[in-house]
């Protein structure tokens, strides 16, 4: 019998975060179009054809409180990645 992703695999990024109580958050994995990705273009890969490490920040009141990685996304989470968003 073939293994089945498990049911939060389904949800958008927004409906998963929402159910911890993250409502407000950046996304840093889209097209740049909000004044407030401008704050963490240092964050983003140098080049275009490059996915960011990081897919979104969680802010309260102006301040970066959680920066996501999803792991049900096309971003890589092997040791030198997470290693290099730490940095």
């Amino acid at each position: 019998m073939p293994l089945s992703k498990p049911s939060h695999a389904k949800r958008t990024l927004e409906q998963r975060l929402g159910a911890y109580g993250c409502t407000a958050f950046i996304r840093l994995d889209e097209k740049l179009s909000k004044p407030e990705q401008i704050d963490y273009l240092d964050l983003l890969p140098k080049q275009s054809n490059h996915t960011p490490p990081l897919t979104a920040v969680a802010e309260h009141q102006g301040t970066a409180l959680l920066f996501v990685i999803d792991a049900d996304s096309h971003v890589k989470d092997d040791a030198e990645s997470i290693a290099g968003v730490r940095r």
